[in-house]
């Protein structure tokens, strides 16, 4: 019997452990921006960079102010032209047997591609662009961000 029981105990106390351990809070999608060290804004007309946000409280107001819970998935009018693209950008994960003391670069996390002409926006996560449609005053605060 204690043959039984014991490897019983072992793989629920490791399932439990591992089934804690997991962070349920990243599903989010405004907590992936939030993890963002830096915001790169390009220009519409020559993708040049325009500015740089580096504060975290400016990152955190700029994020509040998508209102990412009002953005619905609808799909981009043909009419539409492409305006300033903003870079999410953080830094690497430092992985087990890697120096804290060396400098990591940042590295893209998302890109936020928006359009001029109507209130939709493309948002590009590693391979995945998914369309939104956005509310009016978010559209003209990202067109008029500078």
């Amino acid at each position: 019997m204690k043959k039984f029981l014991f490897p019983v105990l072992c793989i629920s106390t490791i399932t439990a452990f591992l089934i804690g351990c997991s962070d349920k809070n990243d599903t989010n999608l405004g907590s992936s921006f939030d993890q963002a060290q830096q915001i790169e804004v390009l220009s519409s007309t020559n993708g040049e960079l325009q500015t740089t946000i580096a504060d975290n409280q400016k990152i955190a107001d700029f994020v509040s102010s998508l209102k990412l819970d009002k953005w619905e998935l609808a799909q981009v009018p043909s009419e539409a032209i492409a305006g300033s693209t903003f870079l999410m950008n953080k830094q690497q994960t430092i992985r087990l047997g890697e120096s804290t003391n060396e400098e990591k670069r940042l590295q893209e996390v998302a890109k936020i591609i928006t359009y001029e002409n109507v209130p939709f926006v493309d948002l590009v996560m590693k391979d995945n662009k998914l369309s939104f449609s956005i509310p009016e005053n978010v559209a003209s605060y990202l067109q008029d961000f500078k």
